[in-house]
């Protein structure tokens, strides 16, 4: 169903941008709804069937984060040009998963080849070796997507040669969506939308905190920041409402990796800011507050295996935090961006329930491998 207009705060103030020069005849309205329609197409043709939500209730509540991820001084000093930057990122960042059943049928003609068999070699000594061998390609294929989705929209919206999937279909459609933005705009753009997957956000020189696309003082963005919002929203949206029951009863979630991702997700109630309290400890909304808080649940043994994977992501997101915290706190000292806050830097795991096994784990490290399938796939 088509909607009527922009409801969200996040998308309201970047719809603003659509009368600046860069923008020409770009509707902000009419962009999300051919989004909302081809990430309707993610989990089609048996490729991320068994992965958690990326379609348009990813984009929704990515922007209800945004909007007390961001501090009220900061939204008063950005554009409009950072609000479309931002919403349109928010949009495009996970596109590069969506996977035609032309382009899955042509995988031995791209790079898929090459990347199928460095799998198999890099995980021959894995504990998951036997149950990778035993499937079909459409589980590699969609590994092979997930890996280089940030690249392969990157590349659909620069419009450019790809040999990461026969995906000529898609990209004319996402070039056609964004056919009215200014080429600079649109290269920062896919820029934009690759960093959530990459780690080098704090180069400046990249990321230029005053990127200019016309005279109107409502055209600079700070795509530091805006890289760095998108980013840790991403990150942030692990609760429930991403793993539904009746759709993991109906499909029946048989990848080991999956399975972990489902289950510490559809624990998580809640994410979000917790009260700040002062010396007397009482809470005080005055307090710029640092610290999100996240509420769930485990109940049983069964769900011990979850809960640690859990533990892990939150502690990974916990470093990338910190590391964003750091990151515009240097862009302030730096580039001068004083009015570009970013406050948080810790999580709060106390409202975390736990019934029926014990949480110590004398030594829990982060495995790499354990990140290459399903795990991380939100990142």
């Amino acid at each position: 169903m088509m909607n009527e207009k922009l409801e969200n705060y996040v998308e309201i103030e970047a719809e603003k941008a659509e009368n600046l020069s860069f923008c020409r005849e770009l509707k902000l309205l009419h962009v999300r709804d051919q989004i909302e329609e081809i990430l309707s197409q993610i989990g089609k043709c048996g490729i991320f069937e068994e992965y958690t939500v990326h379609n348009i209730t990813h984009i929704d509540e990515m922007l209800h984060i945004i909007e007390w991820l961001i501090s009220n001084e900061t939204k008063n000093n950005m554009t409009s040009a950072e609000w479309l930057m931002l919403t349109l990122a928010v949009y495009f960042h996970d596109l590069g998963m969506v996977v035609t059943k032309e382009e899955y049928e042509k995988r031995e003609t791209t790079y898929f080849h090459e990347y199928k068999s460095k799998i198999l070699n890099e995980m021959e000594k894995s504990e998951y070796i036997d149950y990778v061998r035993k499937q079909d390609d459409h589980f590699l294929y969609q590994e092979f997507v997930r890996d280089n989705h940030a690249t392969r929209i990157r590349q659909w919206i620069n419009n450019v040669e790809t040999d990461l999937g026969e995906v000529t279909v898609i990209k004319n459609i996402v070039n056609d969506i964004l056919k009215d933005l200014d080429e600079m705009f649109r290269a920062d753009l896919a820029m934009i939308c690759e960093s959530h997957h990459k780690d080098d956000i704090d180069d400046f020189t990249k990321y230029r905190v005053d990127s200019v696309y016309g005279n109107d003082k409502q055209e600079k963005v700070n795509l530091n920041y805006i890289a760095v919002i998108l980013r840790i929203a991403d990150l942030l949206h692990i609760t429930k409402d991403r793993t539904p029951s009746l759709t993991r009863r109906i499909i029946n979630v048989s990848n080991p990796f999956s399975v972990v991702e489902w289950e510490k997700q559809k624990a998580v109630r809640a994410i979000q800011p917790k009260a700040k309290r002062d010396r007397e400890d009482n809470i005080n909304e005055t307090l710029e507050k640092d610290t999100i808080e996240v509420t769930d649940r485990f109940d049983g043994a069964e769900t011990a295996e979850a809960y640690f994977g859990l533990s892990s992501y939150l502690q990974y997101t916990r470093k990338e935090l910190q590391k964003c915290h750091d990151i515009v706190e240097k862009a302030q000292k730096r580039e001068g961006t004083i009015v570009y806050k970013f406050p948080w830097r810790e999580i709060d795991e106390s409202r975390i329930t736990v019934i029926g096994f014990e949480t110590k784990k004398l030594s829990f490290t982060i495995a790499q491998e354990n990140y290459v399938f399903g795990i991380m796939e939100q990142e």
